[in-house]
């Protein structure tokens, strides 16, 4: 069984003027281009502007990477630098505290506050990872102002969380002082 019959071809192009030929082929040759177009040509394009976006990526990962790495060496300086202002991840939670007790202990005999008593804890624990202590010092006004000023500036962030003065006697220079000192630890 044949769809087309041959013989009616030959016949129907004979009789074709010039120019309808000339249409015909034309029409043909249009075909012709479209089907190559859709068939061949667009798939192509599309694979190759695919593999222009994924160059184009690969070459923007690689340009910050270098930059990255240029700076590796100031970044690195930099984690050194403040490394020794965050307390150490591998201690306990009790480590943590005896770390915080010595270095108030440390802080008030430079300060040359008469610590009387600290102790880990006091205040709410209102936040997870955070350690306190609550002490008891007495001093001269300027002694106890270096020794907050020594517990603000300490390497591990200490910070004062609360505190109370009053002086020990109507007229004495000697200030009784209650505090709570907190040292936020890594999560």
């Amino acid at each position: 069984m044949q769809l087309i019959d041959k013989a009616k071809l030959v016949k129907f192009y004979q009789h074709l003027s010039q120019r309808e030929k000339i249409i015909l082929y034309l029409s043909i040759t249009v075909v012709m281009i479209v089907v190559a177009d859709q068939l061949v040509l667009s798939p192509i394009i599309k694979s190759v502007q695919s593999l222009d976006q994924k160059i184009y990526d690969t070459e923007s990962n690689i340009k910050a990477s270098i930059r990255l790495l240029g700076q590796k060496e100031k970044m690195m300086k930099e984690a050194e630098h403040y490394a020794s202002y965050a307390p150490s991840s591998k201690k306990s939670g009790e480590d943590e505290v005896l770390v915080l007790l010595k270095l108030v202990q440390e802080l008030a005999s430079q300060a040359s506050v008469n610590l009387l008593y600290s102790k880990p804890g006091g205040g709410e624990a209102k936040e997870r990872n955070v350690y306190r202590v609550s002490l008891e010092c007495e001093g001269q006004m300027d002694q106890l102002i270096n020794f907050f000023y020594a517990i603000e500036n300490s390497k591990l962030l200490l910070r004062i969380e609360k505190y109370s003065l009053q002086p020990t006697a109507k007229g004495s220079s000697v200030i009784k002082c209650a505090a709570i000192v907190s040292m936020a630890g890594i999560p």
